[in-house]
């Protein structure tokens, strides 16, 4: 199983977190994208990414044994300025032969061909471009999106809290939902007659080991050679190069699913959100429930309509 596991680069012992790390047999993936914002100010946004290319850029320049290894960047859309200011960091480094670029929120094949050439005239070296789905548009133009693609493209990555925003889905659908694994399917349907890699979208219950086996478990029953998994932390990579040992009981999962009103839902989720730590778009509940941007936004968009409608 091909692992993209997301790293946190931005610690400051990252030296020990990487020799930590570094034994698990994962494509070791950097990220320039939806964990680095501040939601509701794009200045703050533009100021948090930059510090962390420089970030990413001093790691790669002084510490080169992670070079030894496969890594990935997921940098942002191609059509955005943020894009032209990663690239201005990856021509630096054109020392790094980079395993895999990530382009999100993919919804043509305009985008990826325009990213693309924008890659190699700026002399990005890289071996696969992977392209991220994540709303109902980009389903619906992915049998297009890859029958125009060039050979760069190797993976097919679905983002499941993107997707969720788009169809103003709350509390987001996840892996212990049927409904999620529909959407895969709908997506492993349109890839079965080509030679891509569908990588599986993160599970964001991050302590949740037996919710994760069931994941993995899901991926197993379908029939489709080339799956993957994006992790987002060590024990989820290791736990994926075990797939093969996965054979248990999951009818008790189900039965967990938390049953509260979608108001109380939103405002324990919004209320937790506001807490984080500055410089993260992220926020980690109690039962370690990772809350991304896109569910907040989500929720707390629903409580300003609420309120408007009241």
């Amino acid at each position: 199983m091909t692992v993209f596991f997301f790293i946190k680069y931005f610690l400051k012992d990252f030296h020990q977190y990487f020799d930590k790390i570094s034994n698990c047999n994962a494509i070791f993936t950097f990220d320039l994208e939806d964990s680095l914002l501040e939601i509701g100010s794009e200045s703050k946004t533009s100021f948090i990414k930059q510090k962390y290319r420089d970030i990413l850029r001093f790691l790669l320049c002084n510490y080169p044994a992670i070079l030894k290894y496969p890594i990935a960047v997921r940098v942002n859309h191609p059509d955005t300025i943020e894009f032209q200011k990663d690239l201005a960091v990856l021509e630096t480094l054109n020392f790094v032969n980079w395993n895999t670029i990530i382009l999100p929120k993919i919804e043509s094949s305009k985008s990826v061909s325009k990213a693309i050439s924008d890659l190699k005239s700026h002399q990005v070296n890289f071996e696969n471009i992977g392209i991220l789905i994540e709303s109902e548009k980009g389903v619906i133009n992915l049998n297009n999106i890859i029958k125009e693609a060039t050979p760069d493209v190797k993976y097919v990555f679905f983002g499941h809290a993107d997707y969720n925003l788009d169809r103003k889905i709350l509390p987001f659908k996840h892996q212990l939902d049927e409904e999620y694994w529909d959407w895969v399917q709908r997506l492993l349907d349109i890839l079965q007659s080509e030679d891509l890699t569908f990588i599986n979208s993160p599970c964001l219950y991050l302590k949740d080991k037996k919710l994760f086996l069931y994941n993995l478990h899901k991926l197993s029953q379908f029939n489709f050679k080339k799956i993957g998994q994006l992790t987002l932390s060590l024990e989820q990579s290791f736990l994926c190069q075990k797939t093969s040992g996965i054979n248990r009981s999951f009818s008790n999962l189900k039965k967990r699913k938390e049953k509260r009103s979608v108001v109380k839902y939103a405002r324990e989720l919004t209320d937790i959100y506001k807490d984080q730590s500055s410089e993260k778009s992220f926020s980690i509940s109690e039962n370690h429930y990772l809350i991304c941007p896109q569910e907040y936004k989500m929720a707390n968009e629903f409580l300003k309509a609420r309120t408007w409608t009241s």
